[in-house]
Order: C-alpha cells, then structure tokens, then sequence
C-alpha cells in the first residue's frame, strides 16, 4: 500500500494523513512480524502503525485535531454498533531453536471461537497453548524500545 523508497510523495506534514494511515483504515488489522531484534519497534513508521492500532482499540484517537477522511474511518469504527471492529494486533516471530512460526493474537482465532463457542474455556485453553513458545526475551527486549531514537527507513 505504501512505496517504502518513494515515501515523499506519499506524505502529508501531518502523518494522520499518510497513505500508511489511509492503507489501516482500509484493514481488518496490521500484523507485526518481529526478528530476533525486534526491528519494527525501531522503525518511526512501524511505531507510528503500531501506535495508531493501540490508540484506535482504546478509543484514544478521538482528541486528535486535524486528519482526515482515513483518521475519522478509524475513529468510527471505536465501538460503535454496526461498525466494523476496531483494527486487530497480532505479532509473529519464529522461534530461534525450532524455526517454527508463532503468533500472539489479538483474541482468538475462528477455528478457537468455534471451540469456545462448543465448549466454554477450551477456545482460550487452546490460545495459550499456541501462544506460549513466543519467545520471552524477544517481548523484554521490546519493553526497552524508545521510540523517540527510531529510524526512517
């Protein structure tokens, strides 16, 4: 959605109406794929997605001044009935000793909402069970992030 070298063109001076801001409204979600460095916390854009994802899901992106048609999308969808749902976090990375993929979820999968829906707790039993070879150390190492020192690029 964005061109990541022709990233000129694409801004405006307020980032609340970028072509990124423009690409979430139109998403269910953004996924945020981690390396064992956690390098998208050190990315300006990638915190900006992020920020704006954990603001919309608490209904903070209501006292931002300005924006447009792409910010008051977002706003709209705050839970609101008949809205679409605010935009959903998951996070994968793959584990450093089996290479295998895991993902944090924000809430359950469908195949854990049919399981919980036919047997109340087993939904989340199974979400723990997925999520808990997500490596640690690679959730501390992005406590430390200070977004204030990230990159362009």
């Amino acid at each position: 959605a964005n061109r990541q070298h022709e990233l000129g063109q694409d801004l405006a001076s307020d980032p609340m109406e970028s072509s990124f801001l423009k690409a979430m409204a139109s998403c269910d979600g953004v996924l945020l794929v981690l390396d064992s460095e956690a390098t998208p916390f050190k990315r300006i854009w990638c915190c900006f997605e992020e920020g704006v994802v954990t603001l919309a899901a608490r209904g903070r992106l209501q006292s931002h001044e300005g924006g447009g048609a792409s910010l008051r999308e977002l706003v709209a969808r705050y839970g609101r009935e008949g809205s679409r749902s605010p935009l959903l976090l998951d996070i994968a990375t793959v584990t450093p000793l089996s290479g295998a993929v895991v993902i944090l979820t924000d809430g359950l999968t469908q195949e854990e909402t049919r399981q919980e829906q036919n047997v109340p707790g087993q939904g989340w039993h199974r979400k723990s069970s997925r999520e808990e070879t997500f490596p640690v150390d690679l959730v501390e190492s992005c406590l430390d992030i200070d977004i204030r020192r990230s990159e362009e690029h």
